[in-house]
């Protein structure tokens, strides 16, 4: 089971070890969402997109669909 960050999200990406850092704790917390690094927005979780058992088609960042 991949809870990476997900085909939305590149490693190049200047915050990704934070967002990847911040999903991580989220994921052990069994937190449904995070803070973004840089937009100060709420991003779901894998888990949490899975539990929902369909895509959106909104490109969530770590959609498993």
């Amino acid at each position: 089971m991949n809870l990476g960050l997900g085909r939305n999200f590149s490693e190049s990406h200047p915050s990704f070890k934070e967002a990847s850092k911040r999903h991580a704790e989220a994921c052990a917390k069994g937190l449904p969402c995070y803070r973004d690094p840089v937009s100060g927005l709420s991003v779901m979780t894998a888990e949490a997109l899975r539990t929902r058992a369909y895509c959106c088609e909104s490109g969530c960042r770590h959609c498993p669909y």
